[in-house]
């Protein structure tokens, strides 16, 4: 309310990102799914050795632009939408039994709007410490958007994105 008094707040970014994807309510009642996965398993199955306590973190459907919308209902700053998604980047961090995991595998569904996504693996970057973050485009990342309508488009899209932070993104890929 702030800034809006002094003529600095910009509702564009509230209208662009977040009311314009109010509609998804109806089926956004999924709560995350968090697991850690224990790789000594995988070390006894196999010849390799893993880091003492490694970890695999894997969430999906995460779901952002329910999550702001029901947080910031009438109006949010990308500042303030920014500050809450480094909460909840940073409760991730904190929910993980190993600090950090080897990897981080974020699994789709994080928002269908590109700018929600760039500045969720933003924060998420600097709370996991540059680890191994590997992303998987999920429905909600294929929804039209700025960066296209057309898969192959979205996909080149989000990977030259993602390529600057450090970020794997699979496709029909191994890791």
């Amino acid at each position: 309310d702030y800034l809006e008094s002094i003529g600095h707040y910009d509702p564009s970014f509230y209208d662009t990102c977040i009311k314009n994807n109010l509609d998804l309510k109806y089926y956004e009642r999924l709560n995350s799914e968090i697991v850690t996965y224990d790789l000594k398993q995988l070390e006894m199955q196999n010849s390799f050795k893993m880091e003492k306590h490694s970890a695999i973190y894997y969430i999906s459907d995460i779901h952002l632009d329910y999550k702001i919308a029901t947080r910031f209902p009438i109006k949010a700053s990308i500042h303030e939408v920014r500050r809450y998604i480094h909460e909840i980047t940073e409760g991730m961090k904190k929910d993980t039994e190993y600090d950090p995991p080897l990897f981080v595998i974020i699994a789709g569904g994080v928002s269908c709007n590109p700018t929600i996504n760039r500045i969720f693996f933003e924060e998420l970057v600097k709370s996991f410490d540059y680890r191994q973050i590997v992303t998987i485009l999920g429905n909600h990342e294929y929804w039209p958007s700025e960066f296209g309508s057309v898969p192959e488009t979205i996909y080149s899209n989000y990977y030259r994105m993602l390529r600057g932070m450090r970020i794997a993104i699979l496709q029909n890929d191994l890791l």
